[in-house]
C-alpha cells in the first residue's frame, strides 16, 4: 500500500521546523508527503530542504507571495518517471510506477480569495497530465460545511467553487470503477 500523507505546513524554512518534520516522518509510516504553503520563495530555501531530506526525491513549486509554496516529496525508493510544477506555487507533482500501475500524485494549494480559486479549480487540469490513476491533495481552501471552517465560520466559502471542485476535479477522478484506495484522516 502507498502511504500519502498531505499537510498545511504553515512555513518550511526554518531549521527547527524541519527538524520537528525530519522526526515526525521517522516515527510516521509513509510514502508520499505533500505540502503546502510552505513560505518557499527562494532556490537557496529549496537547496536547504533538499539537503535536508537526502533520502527522498523532492519537486517543488516555489511560492511567489511570502506564504507560498508547495511540493511532492518520494522515498527515493520509488522511481520518478516525470515531475514538473505550475510558475505560481499552487501545483507540484510526481508520476511513479507502483506495482506496475501509473501514478500521478499532485499537491495543490489552492488560493483563498473566492474569484482566484474558481480560477485555479479551472485551470488545474493543465497542469495535470492524464493517466489511469491521479491521486490529488493539499489545501484546496474550501469547506462545503461553513460550520467546518475554523477561519471566520465559512466567510470565504461559497458555493461556486465547490460546484467547480466537484465537476473539474473530483468527479473526474471517480469515473473509472475499477480502482478502489482507501482514504483514511
Amino acid at each position: 500500500m502507498l502511504i500519502i500523507i498531505s499537510y498545511n505546513i504553515g512555513g518550511i524554512t526554518t531549521c527547527g521546523i524541519q527538524a520537528f518534520l525530519r522526526s515526525w516522518l521517522k516515527e510516521t509510516p509513509h510514502d508520499v508527503i505533500l505540502l503546502q504553503e510552505l513560505h518557499m520563495t527562494k532556490i537557496k530555501h529549496l537547496d536547504i530542504f533538499r539537503n535536508a531530506f537526502p533520502d527522498y526525491n523532492i519537486t517543488c513549486s516555489l511560492g511567489t507571495w511570502t506564504a507560498g509554496g508547495t511540493l511532492v516529496m518520494i522515498k527515493k525508493k520509488y522511481d520518478v518517471i516525470d515531475a514538473s510544477t505550475d510558475p505560481d506555487g499552487r501545483t507540484a507533482f510526481i508520476k511513479i510506477i507502483y506495482e506496475k500501475i501509473l501514478i500521478i500524485t499532485i499537491s495543490a494549494y489552492a488560493p483563498a480569495q473566492i474569484t482566484e480559486r474558481c480560477s485555479f479549480f479551472k485551470d488545474i487540469r493543465f497542469y495535470i497530465p492524464s493517466t489511469k490513476l491521479i491521486i490529488i491533495g493539499g489545501d484546496f481552501n474550501y469547506v462545503p460545511n461553513n460550520r467546518r471552517d475554523r477561519i471566520q465560520y465559512g466567510i470565504q466559502t461559497d458555493n461556486h467553487s465547490y460546484l467547480l471542485l466537484l465537476q473539474i476535479i473530483i468527479n473526474p477522478l471517480l469515473l473509472d470503477k475499477n480502482i478502489s484506495f482507501e482514504i483514511s484522516t
